[in-house]
């Protein structure tokens, strides 16, 4: 995030950032350029927002990512969350602004972790009808999760490992496998294809030709056997019945 070193009320930044080309966040004031992202980051937002859109249909609720501003403390604050949820009837006919998130989602890159973990942990929190934020690292396995408990006060879990991840505020569950893509690992695959790889990479090509070819004709060689076996049995059946006819007639 780069600052423009620029002072504006909150109304001046909300008619100037329409004319730019980025986005900025707004702090008391200063403006703040908002940064690129890398592939995973952006990857993790995507799993999180398709999850969220199939799981609230239907329950009035909006589930909006990076365009969106969320507005903090009367308008002397914007920021624009990676992933934000309301579902309150007061933002239903908003266009680009939440005012009453119930979660805000935040995925943690270097250019912004310390912000995330600080200036907005501390902001987002005195909004009233905000009930979780979360915080997911980008490159490793670990979400934080902070939830307001019965005394209104905020607590702290984390996940760092394959684990089941419950939002109440939204009443949804989910994986820490739904957010991580994984890469397919070679050691998993199995013995008989390794084998298998194994002894293509290392056989010549005019190896595997004979290799077939005996097959084959071991192929051949057995159906002519059983064929003449097949035969052999039912001279041997013929042979035998027209005896016992013979030996009747005597």
């Amino acid at each position: 995030m780069t600052e423009q070193t620029q002072s504006m009320t909150p109304e001046q930044y909300l008619a100037w950032e329409q004319q730019q080309p980025i986005k900025y966040e707004y702090i008391n004031g200063e403006v703040y350029g908002m940064t690129r992202e890398t592939f995973p980051h952006n990857n993790i937002v995507i799993n999180l927002v398709s999850a969220l859109k199939s799981h609230l249909p239907g329950k009035n609720c909006k589930v909006e990512m990076a365009d969106t501003k969320v507005a903090v403390s009367t308008n002397s604050l914007f920021f624009y969350p990676d992933v934000v949820v309301s579902c309150d009837p007061r933002d239903g006919e908003s266009r680009n602004i939440i005012y009453y998130p119930c979660l805000i989602v935040e995925v943690l890159s270097p250019s912004t972790e310390a912000l995330d973990r600080g200036k907005k942990l501390e902001h987002y929190c005195q909004i009233e009808s905000l009930k979780e934020y979360v915080l997911i690292d980008s490159e490793n396995i670990c979400i934080e999760c902070y939830k307001r408990n019965e005394k209104n006060q905020w607590e702290a879990t984390t996940y760092t490992q394959e684990f089941s991840v419950k939002l109440e505020s939204i009443n949804f569950e989910f994986t820490t496998s739904l957010l991580y893509e994984k890469k397919e690992n070679p050691e998993k695959q199995t013995r008989l294809i390794r084998r298998f790889a194994d002894w293509w990479e290392t056989t010549p090509i005019e190896n595997v030709l004979e290799d077939i070819h005996y097959m084959l004709k071991k192929s051949a060689i057995l159906d002519i056997f059983s064929l003449l076996t097949n035969v052999a049995i039912i001279v041997s059946l013929v042979t035998w019945f027209m005896e016992k006819r013979l030996t009747k007639s005597y």
